[in-house]
């Protein structure tokens, strides 16, 4: 079996974030590239942001090898990666880990795959060795996107469109406690049908473009897949669900220290090495920074709105 590592995400999760953390090991292979190499890519790419509409939005810093998801009926699979430089150098590498992910919950037609091609991408990538879920995403999702979505929420809830990650770790221990109970999920939803996942948030593919006109009347429109089967949903959920070796907790992610402990967690398990501690605390400030300056501007652009809103009524 190979070494390879693939993540479940929905999205917006910090699943690229974790992979960037795991291809920080010398165990990880990342465009042939040294340690050195990995950080200035890394850091290189956190410092560029992207305008949208005038207000900073959110590109994620990719060193995965591949990415699959699905539009609909179509299938897509990205590899970032130069792979013709991969394919010159792997019989050399070692059994070095490639870092992959793959889009859930969907409706993989991985039998019908099998019976036409075995050697697939997609199928080859759920062979990885490693194959890790993520959990608890809607509380992280929350706090760094403006999402509109009140409707989901109990009303004794904080509005978090108004939350940053900073001031959120500014609550109390209770409260914040309370919060992350109410937006608990647990790894079956990366497997369940679409239209029976309890979501609370409600972002969409115009969510993830970060679509910056709050005001839309079709924001929480949903994507409907009518060509899909659930019946490949029941497969995908059959063949992969035994298949998720570790749990990432999105939750992690609200605190430095929980973050590098679930790292070395991860290190020491897939034998990736020993972590360079201080060069994830480094990632980690800047990523979670970058966060909240994207956010904090999307919340005065929020207020902005709300603003000319009620002003816009008291002339009526």
């Amino acid at each position: 079996m190979n070494n390879n590592i693939l993540i479940a995400a929905e999205g917006i999760d910090g699943a690229n974030f974790l992979a960037a953390c795991l291809t920080m090991s010398d165990e990880v292979y990342f465009n042939n590239s040294s340690l050195d190499d990995k950080i200035i890519f890394f850091f290189t790419g956190m410092s560029k942001v992207s305008k949208k509409n005038g207000l900073p939005v959110w590109s994620d810093v990719s060193m995965l090898f591949s990415n699959c998801h699905r539009v609909r009926s179509k299938l897509i699979f990205q590899t970032y990666q130069s792979k013709k430089l991969y394919e010159s150098l792997k019989f050399s590498l070692n059994g070095k880990s490639l870092i992959s992910k793959v889009a859930m919950p969907q409706p993989w037609p991985l039998k019908a795959l099998r019976s036409k091609n075995p050697d697939d991408p997609l199928l080859n990538l759920f062979e990885s060795r490693y194959f890790i879920g993520i959990i608890n995403p809607d509380l992280f999702i929350s706090l760094r996107m403006v999402l509109d979505d009140r409707d989901f929420v109990d009303p004794e809830i904080p509005n978090l469109d108004l939350f940053t990650i900073e001031k959120f770790n500014s609550l109390s221990k209770e409260e914040k406690d309370r919060i992350q109970n109410f937006y608990k999920s647990d790894i079956v939803r990366l497997f369940k049908f679409q239209r029976d996942i309890p979501t609370i948030h409600a972002w969409n593919m115009y969510d993830m473009e970060c679509d910056v006109d709050y005001t839309k009347e079709n924001k929480n429109e949903k994507i409907q897949m009518k060509d899909i089967s659930e019946k490949f949903f029941n497969e995908s959920r059959d063949l992969l669900e035994h298949k998720i070796t570790h749990q990432w907790d999105c939750n992690w992610f609200l605190s430095e220290d929980d973050t590098i402990d679930g790292i070395k967690l991860f290190y020491d398990q897939m034998n990736l090495g020993k972590v360079n501690t201080e060069l994830i605390r480094s990632m980690y400030k800047a990523w979670i920074g970058r966060i909240n300056y994207i956010k904090n501007s999307h919340i005065i652009e929020f207020r902005l709105l709300d603003k000319s809103t009620i002003n816009n009524s008291a002339h009526l």
